[in-house]
């Protein structure tokens, strides 16, 4: 019998050991053993259908936010026919995201203007119905009457406004006024266009606004105009001198159109536009308006009874 020969064994190479990576927090366990943690789900069947747990929702403010308005930035109170709709287009590129108010404005909304001016003109509303009215509506700025009738009450209404005095020469504003403003003045009162009142009452509105909100002082713009041209220059430089006593010099600017945008961007600390200062004469339009109220009143006055006539006569003609 042949004897096997014992086959020489290779000794197994030693295993690599892999060091653990220690832990260095010892407060809390590696993720494996924290509950919901990766291989825990993984290796253990009771968890299996556990859903993980929901983060924590933020709890919905109830406070609801109002959007801020619009700050009113400037208060006009210089005379109308003083460069006022110059002015007005300059503080809207100034100032794009409102509007400046103007006594067109009524020609545009009516009677709902009228009526704001009059509770303002009979102290019927407080500072705070005041601001939301013009807040309310976009504006953040305003000039030309009847707005700057009350620029002593807008000083306070609007404390963090500045004051823009708009003039020019007197004897120029005189002609100017009685030239556009005066005949709407007295076309109120005459005939035929005073027959237009319940036909187009925003025309008569914006005579009325202008001149029954007028301060009560002296004879005003209209009484003085049609005084002459010497009551008129009187009226006015009092007015400029009043301006500038009531108004804070800190808060003041007295500004002439003709001058451009240097001194206005300047007094209200904004920069300078890529663009000439806005040359709006708005005569021409008044005069226009004047016409077509008077062409208007004879087309209702002459033209409404030859029409009538003549239905008539062709009715009982037949």
């Amino acid at each position: 019998n042949k004897t096997k020969k014992p086959q020489k064994t290779h000794p197994e190479p030693p295993q690599k050991q892999i060091p653990k990576t220690p832990h260095y927090c010892t407060s809390s366990p590696p993720i494996t053993d924290r509950p919901g943690g990766e291989r825990d789900q993984k290796h253990h069947p009771k968890n299996k259908n556990q859903t993980p747990p929901k983060p924590p929702q933020k709890k919905m403010s109830t406070t609801t936010t109002t959007p801020k308005q619009p700050k009113f930035h400037v208060i006009g109170a210089g005379l109308s026919r003083g460069g006022t709709r110059s002015l007005k287009t300059a503080l809207e590129i100034l100032y794009p995201e409102g509007k400046c108010y103007h006594g067109f404005e009524i020609l545009e909304h009516g009677k709902s203007h009228n009526e704001f001016w009059d509770q303002t003109h009979h102290a019927q509303l407080t500072a705070e119905q005041t601001r939301q009215w013009f807040e309310s509506r976009g504006y953040v700025c305003g000039v030309d009457c009847p707005f700057v009738y009350h620029y002593r009450k807008w000083l306070d209404v609007f404390p963090d406004a500045k004051v823009v005095l708009n003039v020019r020469d007197a004897k120029k504003w005189y002609k100017s006024v009685n030239s556009t403003l005066i005949p709407l003045y007295k076309d109120r009162f005459r005939f035929p266009t005073n027959v237009l009142s319940p036909l187009d009452p925003k025309m008569i509105d914006l005579a009325f606004c202008n001149v029954d909100m007028e301060p009560q002082e002296g004879k005003g713009v209209f009484g003085s105009v049609l005084a002459g041209e010497d009551a008129a220059v009187e009226f006015y430089n009092e007015w400029v001198e009043a301006v500038k006593k009531n108004v804070p010099k800190e808060r003041l600017l007295v500004f002439n159109v003709e001058e451009g945008w240097e001194p206005l961007c300047k007094f209200l600390d904004v920069p300078v536009p890529d663009q000439p200062f806005p040359n709006v004469n708005d005569g021409a339009e008044m005069r226009k308006i004047v016409y077509t109220m008077r062409a208007v009143a004879w087309g209702v006055v002459v033209g409404l009874p030859l029409l009538t006539a003549a239905g008539l006569y062709a009715y009982f003609k037949k």
